[in-house]
């Protein structure tokens, strides 16, 4: 019964540290789309500042070409409207994501519980070791 007991608890700390890989490159995501979204904001407020009467250009690869003002408005808002449903829906990934590790805890912890029961050991002991061991990637057993 323990050895069974192991098993599941190897796959689910496998799936709980898969799902803290995916939170970790959706924050890294959304920080880079915050990034953007803080120097397209710059650039919207610089837009702002200039009349008809200034030329602006795009750059187009090496070449700098002449844009109509309006048109890099809309430009600039149409990105940053862009990047904040992007950030929106990383937040509701990272919600989903946190939500799912917390289960992932839950069954982990209630599977370390059987085990220990299975075993007749201390509370606590095995989930360190464990865990310990798959931090340091020792499982203790061969691939």
């Amino acid at each position: 019964m323990a050895e069974a007991i192991q098993k599941k608890l190897k796959a689910e700390v496998e799936k709980y540290t898969q799902t803290q890989k995916d939170v970790s490159k959706s924050v890294s995501a959304r920080q880079k789309l915050e990034t953007q979204m803080a120097e397209n904001n710059i650039v919207k407020e610089e837009l702002d500042l200039l009349d008809s009467s200034n030329t602006v250009f795009k750059l187009i690869g090496p070449v700098l070409v002449k844009q109509d003002l309006d048109e890099a408005k809309a430009t600039v808002a149409k990105r940053l409207e862009y990047i904040n449903g992007e950030i929106q829906r990383y937040e509701t990934l990272l919600k989903d994501y946190h939500k799912k590790s917390e289960q992932q805890r839950e069954v982990l912890t209630s599977l370390q519980q059987d085990l220990q029961k299975a075993q007749g050991l201390t509370p606590g002991k095995i989930w360190l070791t464990r865990l310990q061991r798959h931090k340091s990637g020792k499982s203790g057993e061969s691939h």
